[in-house]
């Protein structure tokens, strides 16, 4: 509890977490245009050939303040990062995602998830409106209303 407090006090707001590849298939190009939108910090776990590309839009956009990358860290370091957060995000845009494990690993923390509706098996995952919210892909506007709606509602996360 100790190690889920301080990350929380680290960040002073609300957290919205990611982890994954940072590939084109993950989307996270639309998640970084939504933060603008949104009053919370983003952190993104994983490594990947967009790193530089997704960090030099969090410039381009100014959001970097609002948003962190860490490229690994240790299995109970990331579990901490998953009891710390308010909600995980899976931008997803592709069929290449065909499940989203992360999503299960998010809910076994007690965590929603705001994810895509892609005709794969992310939205049997996560159920619109009972473990999270399911948004249209490549869509940035949908993704900061569905992560707006269960940070301002308690009472849906």
């Amino acid at each position: 509890m100790k190690k889920i407090h301080s990350i929380q006090d680290k960040f002073k707001n609300k957290i919205v977490l990611f982890v994954g590849r940072l590939i084109y298939y993950k989307g996270l190009e639309y998640l970084i245009k939504s933060i603008p939108q949104i009053n919370a910090h983003f952190i993104l776990i994983g490594g990947g050939p967009l790193k530089n590309t997704l960090k030099q839009m969090t410039k381009d956009l100014k959001v970097e303040n609002k948003i962190t990358f860490f490229e690994s860290m240790d299995e109970d370091e990331l579990i901490s990062y998953y009891y710390a957060c308010d909600l995980f995000v899976l931008p997803s845009i592709a069929n290449s995602e065909a499940f989203g494990i992360v999503q299960l690993e998010a809910m076994t923390c007690g965590k929603p998830v705001v994810s895509t509706n892609l005709p794969t098996c992310v939205p049997f995952v996560n159920l619109h409106q009972k473990t999270g919210i399911v948004v249209l892909p490549k869509n940035s506007d949908a993704l900061a209303q569905a992560i707006n709606t269960l940070l301002e509602r308690e009472d849906l996360r």
